[in-house]
């Protein structure tokens, strides 16, 4: 097991960026955006988070297979969705999108991911 992370990212708690196994499975915490904005900012800069960490593990976002995005507001879910598209393009991990009613920092969007990059 390997921790991966970039000195651009840091946890708010106990916890890793992202931890990678020794078959090339990694397993990203929850990104939230560094500063507090739309939900359309917070969603580019979560995904631009988990960008850096897959290519700090060797990888590109095409390595990423699942993500899970957690909402303060489901009625937001096609402005987050079309960002998503837009920096995924043809690549379409499997996802799942969950309403909550807080996150971490008075955030809106937080997003984890799973990839896998071969060593």
């Amino acid at each position: 097991m390997k921790e991966i992370k970039t000195s651009e990212i840091t946890t708010i708690g106990h916890y890793s960026p992202a931890i990678q196994l020794e078959n090339g499975l990694i397993f990203f915490s929850g990104q939230v955006s560094s500063k507090e904005g739309s939900f359309a900012e917070e969603t580019r800069d979560a995904l631009q988070k988990l960008k850096k960490l897959v290519e700090a593990a060797g990888g590109t976002i095409q390595n990423i297979i699942k993500c899970t995005i957690f909402l303060t507001d489901m009625n937001k879910f096609n402005e987050v969705n079309q960002v998503y598209a837009d920096f995924f393009g043809e690549h379409r991990p499997t996802r799942s999108t969950v309403g909550v009613s807080s996150l971490p920092k008075g955030r809106k969007v937080e997003i984890e991911a799973v990839a896998w990059v071969s060593g």
